[in-house]
């Protein structure tokens, strides 16, 4: 097992790879902004009044919210869109979303796995219960490729502990300073030996386990069911480390909102409180 900056990757012009849908990307682009201008036109078209100023009030709003997809749709085509890669000798993935490819490439992001480091993959399927803003339950489904590596893993966990704990870098643009870094995180190390990828690449996962087919065994899938309506009644130990698995699994939203229910905060405070844990690592 071998970390790597992604610059350092070596030519991959016979490699699988894996990455978030572009396509996808430009056709949610291409529907939003054909509703925009839709309601433009709508308002347009009605006589001077009221529907006339509802139609260009959303359809501002809608294109403002293109504005605000724009980075999510635009990193899709750049080159740091890539979540696995195969080649003859191994797996290399990488745990810096692609959607935080403004932090400088200076960090070593990408883990190197071979072939005979791997002892079995699998799928992982996770359903999780929680209790929705209506008192309801609602279960969010999170699929997962899981490695059980015969490598230490401690290089790697301690890399993904510097990169969850990395602030976000000032971003100069004409209207003036921001700093952003979206809470995606979707390597992890699940114990000794396991290394679980968050899948949401295409091709899909079964897809992925099937190009592994010919180096790697592969496992029966594995679906887990958890349910944290009761979640309340546990110690705060115990709840901690079941926010700090949401949050490490790419649920940061439902970490942030289960936070507010059992103790109370308000938004800010329960993004801080969760943001807290993942950097501790308390596990």
């Amino acid at each position: 097992m071998t970390l790597l900056r992604a610059s350092q990757l070596p030519p991959g012009d016979g490699d699988s790879v894996f990455r978030c849908s572009r396509w996808r990307a430009a056709l949610l682009a291409l529907v939003v902004f054909s509703c925009g201008v839709g309601c433009v036109y709508f308002g347009i078209r009605q006589p001077a009044g009221v529907s006339r100023y509802v139609g260009y009030y959303v359809g501002a709003i809608v294109l403002v919210g293109l504005l605000v997809l724009q980075r999510y749709i635009t990193a899709r085509f750049r080159p740091s869109n890539w979540l696995a890669r195969l080649n003859a000798s191994g797996v290399y993935l990488q745990f810096r979303s692609y959607l935080n490819d403004v932090l400088p490439d200076v960090d070593e992001t990408v883990v190197f796995i071979g072939y005979h480091e791997i002892r079995s993959a699998r799928l992982v399927i996770e359903r999780t219960t929680f209790a929705d803003a209506e008192g309801g339950r609602a279960t969010k489904t999170t699929r997962f490729v899981e490695f059980d590596v015969a490598a230490d893993v401690a290089l790697l966990a301690k890399a993904l502990s510097v990169e969850r704990a990395r602030a976000a870098p000032s971003e100069h643009h004409w209207y003036g300073t921001s700093s952003t870094l979206y809470n995606d995180y979707p390597v992890q190390v699940e114990g000794p030996s396991f290394v679980r990828v968050r899948w949401s690449a295409t091709p899909g996962a079964s897809k992925f386990l099937e190009a592994l087919k010919p180096a790697v065994q592969i496992a029966p899938p594995l679906s887990l069911f958890e349910d944290l309506t009761m979640l309340a009644a546990q110690t705060p130990e115990h709840q901690e480390q079941q926010l700090l698995k949401l949050a490490a699994a790419g649920q940061t939203m439902v970490a942030i909102y289960l936070a507010r229910r059992l103790y109370g905060f308000d938004l800010t405070t329960a993004k801080t409180f969760v943001d807290r844990l993942r950097q501790s690592g308390v596990a």
